[in-house]
């Protein structure tokens, strides 16, 4: 993104049970615009935590306006957002290349599996 895009954090919350910080972040002007990589890029650098514990669970355009709304987590420990959080929110985190490479490695694992089954 070459301009420099701003962010509005509307709310904050701490999850003591979970680990995780959890806050809604608005970007205004940014739907269509900002990315699940440019959000988390954008927050981890504003509140001054590593990129690996930021993660974007949802960003959503609302119809008729351009600004983006995004849920997002920040874990004290990237591991536990592993237990907490589906496996496809990772996967949409991840850059398209890396993306298709590891769905293709799950459908390989997947076909292996079932061709086992099928044998034993």
């Amino acid at each position: 993104m070459t301009t420099k895009m701003e962010m509005k954090i509307l709310e904050d919350r701490e999850n003591l049970l979970l680990g995780r910080r959890e806050l809604l972040v608005e970007f205004p002007g940014g739907a269509g615009k900002v990315s699940r990589r440019e959000a988390m890029r954008m927050v981890a650098a504003q509140l001054g935590v590593e990129p690996e514990k930021v993660i974007p669970v949802r960003l959503e355009g609302t119809a008729g306006l351009p600004n983006l709304i995004a849920r997002i987590y920040i874990y004290q420990d990237p591991r536990r957002a592993a237990r907490h959080l589906p496996e496809h929110v990772f996967l949409r985190n991840l850059e398209k290349g890396e993306r298709k490479r590891v769905l293709d490695e799950m459908r390989k694992a997947r076909a292996a599996r079932k061709q086992a089954a099928a044998k034993g």
